[in-house]
């Protein structure tokens, strides 16, 4: 489900709103419920499932989840909370195709490769998605800033380059050594 990061662009102003759609699916408070996998506890369920494999296990299909669902109204509360601003939400109507619930249960995977999440609360996960947004949005504004230098005051350019400019000319001196 794309409701964190949608939610969490909606907080940084890369989007209006986030429309929640649909309110009265029979859930707990009327929107979808989904699964979701803190990405750390992703990556060490395919270092288990690479381990099993080549330790001689049979190459099988495993459900990767919680086994508890958060509804979007969760996530967006949650988001709040996380974040400290609140999210810019409408309510829209239901998409086709959507169901209510979708939750998956690992019990294969924690018997066949002792997996089982470490860290997918909904808070550690929003925590996580929130840290990299914003390390990506101060990527995004350094190099904003520098290519404003660069195009707006040409004479800058050698200060940004030089570096880059120092380190060729080490390899180069380093190759003929």
């Amino acid at each position: 489900s794309l409701a964190i990061p949608l939610a969490l662009d909606a907080v940084r102003g890369r989007r209006d709103k986030l429309t929640i759609f649909g309110a009265d699916y029979p859930t707990p408070d009327g929107t979808c419920v989904r699964d979701y996998v803190h990405v750390t506890d992703l990556v060490a369920a395919h270092v288990l499932g690479l381990d099993y494999l080549l330790a001689g296990g049979a190459s099988e299909v495993f459900n990767l989840g919680t086994g508890r669902g958060f509804s979007v109204r969760e996530v967006v509360e949650a988001v709040a909370r996380v974040t400290g601003e609140p999210v810019p939400a409408v309510m829209g109507p239901r998409r086709e195709g959507d169901c209510a619930a979708l939750v998956s249960g690992s019990v294969r995977a924690a018997e066949r490769l002792g997996w089982t999440p470490a860290h997918s609360t909904l808070e550690d996960m929003i925590a996580t998605a929130w840290a990299w947004h914003q390390r990506q949005a101060l990527t995004e504004l350094r190099l904003s800033q520098e290519q404003l230098l660069r195009t707006a005051f040409p004479h800058v350019r050698a200060v940004l380059d030089a570096p880059q400019q120092m380190r060729r000319e080490t390899e180069m001196l380093r190759a003929a050594a």
